[in-house]
């Protein structure tokens, strides 16, 4: 049996490398067939023995001309290459959306990453694909949970959170390019405090952080990681405190390194939608595989697992006082919290889940036929 992973843009979505990387090592076959990603991407899968079949390298194609170059690409292979005893493996819900109609007759599981409360007609197509799928994945439980409910699925879909796939890693990784060690050097001998984003909408969210951070005598900086959609925010930062650095985008999986520094990963995400409530960062996993504390807000997604499992801790966002007083006691039982957000790491088998979705999609499809 051989494994087709199938991701339109895989750049910005770590988990489904994640996921290439776990099926190969349980013994399966994969070819991983992208529309766009990156080189460092291909070198990772190709020194794990996994070669890509990839339609554009180089950011070639526009938005349109990818979807439906790589749909062709698609269909291409599913006509020439499929066997019947194949599996498919759908890593977005984008993806999804430009393979529809392309593998009804296969065994599929799709991986949704995305609940689009806010984009009503990407939610009911993917709805559609999800009750025509064989198995569906979220990466989230309370997700799960909505979907199943509110998309009328017949069953509960597999968790998978958003977690690298790695042992624990030792903190203090000094770079190994000019890029990441030149912003490693730059917080060298302080207490960086790391939020990472691919994009950084909203920094007026840090406002509060930033107020906490004067208020203290730590010798904290805070490191943004990933593009500023407005400067002007981190202008209004930095007026209340000065020590802020912006690395803007590092790529998958060379921000790893600057996340290796951390010493507080934040996380926070708006109430404005049920996926911003439900959240499944990877970025609390990014921390915790490192020991490093997260200081979130309090979403359920946060709550029931940053909180649940004590690596770090929940606030109120609009409280500078919460923000404060969180920021020392993890500073006062770092060990603590360290522990804690190690074990949180190592609690979760991701790996066991993908294996469990493989042997049962087979089954399923089978008394489908």
């Amino acid at each position: 049996m051989k494994i087709y992973y199938f991701v339109k843009n895989i750049d910005r979505v770590p988990s489904c490398h994640y996921n290439i990387l776990m099926l190969s090592d349980l013994g399966y076959e994969v070819t991983p067939v992208f529309g766009r990603s990156t080189k460092e991407i291909q070198y990772k899968l190709f020194d794990n023995g996994i070669k890509a079949i990839v339609l554009d390298d180089d950011n070639d194609y526009s938005r349109s001309g990818l979807f439906f170059q790589y749909r062709k690409l698609v269909k291409s292979i599913l006509k020439t290459d499929f066997s019947s005893d194949d599996l498919i493996f759908i890593g977005t819900g984008d993806t999804a959306i430009c393979m529809t109609g392309l593998y009804r007759k296969h065994p599929t599981v799709l991986c949704i990453k995305e609940l689009y409360d806010h984009a009503t007609l990407h939610r009911r197509m993917l709805i559609r694909l999800c009750r025509q799928a064989t198995t569906v994945v979220a990466c989230e439980l309370n997700r799960a949970r909505y979907m199943k409910a509110e998309w009328g699925l017949k069953e509960l879909p597999y968790v998978i959170p958003n977690k690298p796939y790695t042992d624990p890693l030792p903190k203090g990784n000094p770079g190994t390019t000019e890029l990441t060690q030149k912003i490693i050097r730059s917080f060298a001998n302080k207490k960086p405090i790391i939020y990472q984003a691919n994009h950084i909408h909203y920094a007026k969210e840090l406002i509060n952080l930033a107020t906490a951070l004067r208020n203290l005598e730590e010798e904290f900086i805070l490191v943004l990681v990933g593009n500023i959609d407005d400067p002007n925010d981190v202008e209004q930062i930095r007026e209340i405190y000065p020590y802020v650095i912006c690395t803007g985008y590092v790529k998958s999986p060379l921000h790893m390194e600057i996340t290796s520094n951390a010493y507080i990963g934040i996380t926070v995400y708006q109430d404005n939608s049920l996926n911003n409530l439900f959240c499944a960062p990877n970025k609390i996993y990014e921390y915790s595989c490192f020991g490093i504390p997260t200081l979130a807000n309090d979403v359920p997604g946060l709550i029931e697992t940053v909180g649940l499992s004590r690596s770090g801790i929940c606030v109120n966002w609009n409280s500078v006082d919460e923000i404060e007083k969180a920021l020392i006691d993890i500073s006062l039982q770092y060990a603590e919290y360290e522990a804690f957000s190690l074990a949180f790491f190592k609690s979760v088998d991701c790996k066991q889940t993908i294996k469990d979705i493989v042997i049962q999609t087979r089954r399923k499809y089978g008394e489908q036929i």
